[in-house]
């Protein structure tokens, strides 16, 4: 014998023709984040419907970007005191979580910051950069050094640098050797007034000055 079934009416208002405002992240297996990790969302400034996700916190690291593909996605939201359903475009990013502690290698931490700001640079690059961008950032690959083969090596090469960079000129040095051989005249920095910056007697050599008839 069959069960009578309840039959319930609901109302739906679709919102698919709207611009994504709902962001659906698919994780392997689900998963439980911390309240710690802080995502950011990157939207592409010509195809906004294209995302990028990064998300961190201590231990883990998540990364994704918008599914190519030609499916559509919604999410409903029901409310059941009016026994409405809304639909919302959503936007499905497949994403990985990396763990830190795996790529963490047991080296100096110079300028950890930075790099990982060119990481993700690159990485929104790569998917929303023109073609000379991801040519360049290709070209950066092909000639990146792998930092585990410099392992060890490390100490030698900074001290290295150290010692090629002593023979070096500094910042003042440089300075002073561009303003003696400046083409135009040789400038008094301790002029307070327009017409003391250039004085007469560094613009024309004094031989010819002597030799020169000047008239009103």
């Amino acid at each position: 014998m069959v069960e009578n079934s309840k039959i319930l009416d609901i109302k739906v208002k679709p919102h698919l023709n709207e611009p994504s405002s709902v962001i659906v992240g698919s994780f392997f297996n689900g998963l439980q984040v911390p309240e710690t990790t802080d995502f950011q969302i990157y939207r592409h400034k010509k195809r906004s419907n294209e995302l990028v996700l990064h998300g961190e916190n201590d231990k883990l690291e998540y990364n994704g970007s918008t599914a190519k593909d030609d499916q559509n996605y919604c999410v409903g939201i029901y409310d059941p005191s009016t026994k409405s359903l809304e639909l919302l475009n959503a936007a499905l990013i497949p994403s990985k979580i990396t763990s830190k502690s795996r790529r963490h290698l047991k080296r100096p931490a110079i300028k950890s910051a930075d790099v990982l700001r060119v990481q993700q640079r690159a990485m929104l690059g790569q998917e929303f950069g023109t073609k000379k961008v991801k040519k360049a950032l290709a070209s950066m690959e092909r000639n990146r050094i792998d930092s585990s083969k410099l392992q060890g090596e490390e100490f030698e090469i900074i001290e290295n640098l150290k010692e090629t960079t002593k023979s070096l000129p500094t910042k003042e040095a440089m300075q002073k050797e561009m303003d003696e051989n400046r083409v135009i005249p040789v400038f008094n920095v301790e002029a307070t007034s327009v017409d003391d910056i250039y004085p007469l007697s560094n613009i024309v050599p004094k031989k010819i000055f002597e030799n020169t008839y000047l008239r009103n």
